[in-house]
């Protein structure tokens, strides 16, 4: 069957998302998925469009415009960087969906992404489209564009008499199977990241995680799988040779865990002198020194790590399986290697106290990594963190645990937290001092958001 399929990234506004009483950080990044699930249409012979409406700040209400001629639309809710952590305010699916119903009103909607694998009755529900992918989306898209009847597909959810059906889910794409992510239709020159710069691209060397952390949403990435040393190699010499990409970020969950897959890829890196730079996140007891200055060595500039809470019942609580003292450990090795730290810390833990809070951000000024991320933590569906919460978890994708008042408490200590860190003197004159003149543009526009500032987004 010659269908032609279009493959839609949804608009966002950058660089603050506002989601009910809370705001977040949007990225522009490539929609990694919907690349790989271009080039696996691409090898099927398919007709196939990749739009990136966040990319190309195509609005909703204008998405539909590009939608014309063709006869399946799949609708992307959370690109592979949002898996974990959807948007709440899911406002932009909904008017991209209705965009693209209104300008072809012939052609079948299917949802892709976390939304739709944790609430597929109300999303589909809410957008109108006539289905949606239930879990990991690459070979679900294939054979429900290519399938004669994509109804009877694995992975796939709708309505039939407005009653929810789900199909089976399907077996986890082995890696190594996945193709090299057809970026070819991207706006590449769009892409960019605050912390490393431009000239960048996203790519992946696992998926999933062997930690089960209660607040963590692994639904999409399922079981933890690595990519062969040659399969990475080959993506970065596509996005570097022929895309001209001078900086990645890696979006595996936990990078180094598979520890002779990093330490191979950084000796190649070194001796083909690839001269990239390059991100990662990860565990703060799944790192050393003599592994950092490795990475360091082979590019690496910058590395996301979640600490959380400095509570130790909080820690315990929430199945981190870590210390304190693995926390001081990595981020000072980190510090002496020379790579730039980014820490994240949440707060609104079930039963966790005040006192427990404000521990955490003394451990944070303490610690004192080069930056730090404060937020409230949401318990999506589909989370251990969910159940926990019950009816403290209120809406379809809540905000956080508790009362409206709650909320805004805990919102209003976020942003305490955040000018603590921050406004420090000496933090100030370092990033004066040691940051690129082109990252501390977008970084203070950032900073500036979340200082309270008015910043247009765009």
């Amino acid at each position: 069957m010659n269908r032609k399929i279009l493959l839609i990234n949804v608009y966002y506004d950058y660089p603050i998302v506002t989601e009910g009483i809370f705001s977040g950080v949007n990225k522009i990044w490539q929609p990694l998925s919907l690349a790989f699930s271009s080039a696996l249409l691409k090898a099927e012979g398919i007709d196939v469009k990749l739009l990136d409406a966040n990319a190309l700040r195509i609005r909703p209400e204008a998405t539909g415009g590009h939608a014309l001629g063709y006869d399946m639309v799949f609708v992307s809710t959370s690109s592979y960087e949002r898996w974990e952590c959807p948007h709440l305010n899911i406002q932009s699916v909904i008017e991209t969906c209705k965009s693209v119903r209104k300008s072809n009103p012939e052609a079948l909607i299917i949802l892709e992404g976390s939304h739709g694998t944790v609430r597929p009755l109300e999303m589909l529900e809410l957008t109108g489209a006539d289905g949606a992918v239930v879990g990991e989306p690459e070979l679900t898209v294939r054979d429900a564009a290519t399938a004669a009847d994509w109804h009877d597909v694995d992975g796939v959810a709708y309505l039939a008499d407005g009653k929810l059906k789900v199909n089976p889910i399907r077996k986890m794409v082995e890696l190594d199977d996945l193709p090299v992510p057809d970026f070819s239709q991207l706006p590449m020159n769009n892409y960019f990241f605050e912390m490393l710069g431009a000239n960048f691209a996203v790519l992946e060397t696992s998926r999933g995680c062997p930690y089960n952390c209660f607040y963590c949403l692994k639904v999409m990435f399922g079981r933890y799988r690595a990519k062969s040393l040659e399969n990475v190699k080959r993506e970065i010499l596509y996005c570097v040779r022929e895309l001209k990409v001078k900086r990645i970020n890696f979006l595996d969950l936990e990078f180094t865990i598979n520890r002779p897959l990093v330490e191979g890829l950084c000796d190649w890196l070194i001796e083909e002198n690839m001269n990239i730079e390059w991100g990662c996140q990860t565990r703060l007891d799944k790192v050393d020194e003599q592994l950092l200055r490795k990475m360091k060595k082979a590019g690496c500039r910058i590395i996301m790590y979640g600490v959380e809470s400095a509570s130790p019942r909080i820690i315990d609580m929430i199945g981190k399986n870590i210390t304190l003292n693995d926390y001081k450990t990595g981020i000072e090795a980190t510090k002496r290697a020379g790579i730039t730290s980014v820490c994240f810390f949440m707060f609104g833990f079930p039963s966790e106290t005040d006192d427990e809070r404000e521990s955490t951000v003394k451990f944070a000024l303490d610690a004192n990594p080069d930056y730090a991320s404060f937020f409230v933590c949401r318990p999506y569906p589909g989370t251990k963190c969910h159940v926990q919460a019950g009816e403290a978890a209120h809406g379809l994708f809540p905000f956080g645990i508790g009362s409206e008042e709650e909320l805004v408490r805990l919102n209003s200590f976020c942003d305490e937290s955040f000018r603590r860190f921050y406004y420090r003197p000496h933090f100030i004159v370092r990033r004066l001092v040691g940051g690129r003149l082109g990252l501390l543009v977008n970084q203070i526009k950032i900073f500036a958001h979340k200082s309270g500032l008015k910043c247009p987004n765009t």
